[in-house]
């Protein structure tokens, strides 16, 4: 049996469960059928194309060997047209094979041709898409202010990701297992979610923040869509993920001067930099960038942060992961433009 492969989609840091080399071998095929309008499909975002015989082959189990896939970017999106990037002008087939990552989970589906210029093959979108269903809840890396009233007192804080089930945060102090607390989420500027939620972990690094993982104990229907709504908002925001090496400039503890950081991988929603310095859970943080010849200005809470060490088993640098807050509509298309571009020109190069 050919073993069976999705694209590579790197996930934008730790306290995220996507895991982008998952197989159908590892996860048993579940999906959902969606209509093309409802797919959550987003440009930018890498492909892998193989030659298929029917529209039915996106509904089995087993996906042809990624090995024998060929690279490709989702450059349009539109309810009549779909388009591809490809490295070469190597002629496609009519009928297309499409494995990629969709907001909803790992999508599949076929396409067929219109025509092909170059690199560049235009189809008709399919009627439906099929979406791997997840084993687990989905964890999406999100720092959404949080307030939380616990036995040892009550503190502000933010989050550092968000599933259907509970949420993750930082916190001044330690929180028993199983202990009982009022967490309330805000999902959007005047918009909150209150519910109770036990503790699940409570842990720490150093003198670093408890970082503690609650569960939801229970959400009434209302609570749960609004959830839903703000999980598919946040992870829409993830996406693209392009891996760039790209100079960045950034700054936090309110320090008057930016320092020079590299960054590895770059969404309109979070940036995963490599730094010399520690950065705990919470800490707030500038970022510059330019990309496509624009200037970007973000701010951002660090979600994540681990040591990166060199062949003596020392820390030389640190793999710091902040979430970027929403800049407003104008400015993240502009992101998702100059990001579609830069994977465009990553599968050029090669």
């Amino acid at each position: 049996m050919l073993r069976a492969a999705w694209p590579r989609v790197a996930c934008p840091g730790r306290g995220c469960n996507c895991d982008p080399t998952v197989t159908n071998e590892d996860l048993p095929f579940v999906a959902r059928r969606v209509d093309w309008a409802d797919a959550g499909l987003v440009e930018g975002t890498e492909v892998l194309l193989w030659p298929a015989a029917s529209e039915s082959d996106a509904a089995g189990g087993v996906l042809p060997a990624g090995s024998e896939g060929l690279a490709a970017v989702l450059s349009w999106v539109r309810p009549k047209v779909v388009r591809f990037e490809t490295a070469s002008p190597e002629p496609l087939s009519e009928l297309l094979l499409a494995s990629t990552l969709a907001v909803g989970g790992p999508a599949r589906f076929v396409v067929r041709k219109s025509y092909q210029i170059g690199s560049t093959a235009v189809c008709e979108p399919p009627r439906e898409i099929y979406l791997v269903e997840r084993r687990e809840l989905f964890r999406v890396l999100v720092a959404a202010p949080v307030s939380v009233w616990a036995e040892q007192g009550s503190c502000s804080a933010h989050s550092l990701d968000c599933s259907a089930g509970g949420v993750r945060v930082y916190l001044p102090w330690p929180v028993g297992k199983g202990a009982e607390a009022v967490v309330e989420l805000e999902l959007s500027p005047g918009e909150r979610l209150r519910a109770v939620a036990a503790a699940r972990h409570c842990s720490r690094d150093l003198d670093g923040p408890w970082v503690t993982g609650f569960e939801f104990v229970s959400l009434p229907p209302a609570g749960r869509r609004q959830l839903s709504q703000f999980l598919v908002r946040q992870e829409r925001r993830l996406m693209p993920r392009v891996k760039s090496f790209t100079l960045v400039e950034c700054r936090s503890h309110g320090r008057a001067a930016f320092t020079e950081g590299l960054a590895s991988e770059l969404s309109p929603g979070a940036v995963v930099l490599d730094l010399y310095e520690a950065h705990a859970p919470g800490d707030a943080m500038e970022v510059k960038l330019q990309l496509r010849r624009q200037s970007f200005g973000f701010s951002g809470r660090v979600v994540a942060c681990t040591a990166v060490a060199d062949g003596s088993h020392k820390p030389v640098r640190h793999r710091v992961t902040v979430c970027l807050e929403a800049p407003g509509d104008p400015q993240e298309e502009q992101v998702r433009e100059a990001l579609r571009d830069l994977a465009l020109e990553n599968l050029a190069s090669g």
